[in-house]
């Protein structure tokens, strides 16, 4: 295991791992309404980071593709039914991440804070738009710099 995890507990690995299915869920439930090919566009996502994100980012995102897709299915089945529990649901597991990240590696947790803020972006333009105008609807533009996440440095 790499440097970056040598301060976590076993769940706040997991729990970081697990981060982008979360931020795909929040993201595309802004609107209310989770549209498939968010869904879709995030998993094609995950594994393309795999290999295109900056080299610190690239064993956790092979790390996140092993499960992504079981993940996935996991968060949207424990999702609280009512649009305002789940934004609160959502936005609270996401503020989790800020304690985990103090234990990590800086320049992991600052290239990570960066990555999900791109990937939350990349979920947010799948959804609407014609010719890519108008594509991040207002909801999603108010959420996408996922704002209960602090900066890193």
């Amino acid at each position: 295991m790499r440097h970056f995890y040598k301060n976590l507990s076993a769940k706040e690995k997991q729990d970081l791992i697990d981060s982008i299915a979360y931020i795909t869920v929040f993201i595309a439930q802004a609107d209310e309404v989770i549209n498939s090919d968010e869904l879709e566009s995030a998993k094609k996502l995950s594994v393309i980071r795999s290999y295109s994100v900056p080299r610190e980012l690239r064993e956790f995102y092979n790390e996140v593709g092993e499960n992504f897709e079981s993940k996935l299915e996991q968060v949207l089945a424990e999702l609280p039914k009512d649009a305002q529990a789940s934004f609160d649901f959502l936005s609270n597991k996401l503020a989790s991440y800020n304690a985990i990240l103090k234990k990590t590696d800086f320049v992991f947790a600052k290239a990570l804070v960066k990555s999900w803020r791109s990937f939350a972006k990349h979920v947010a333009k799948t959804s609407g738009g014609i010719f890519g105008f108008l594509s991040i609807g207002k909801k999603e533009a108010e959420i996408i710099d996922l704002p209960m996440i602090d900066e890193i440095g």
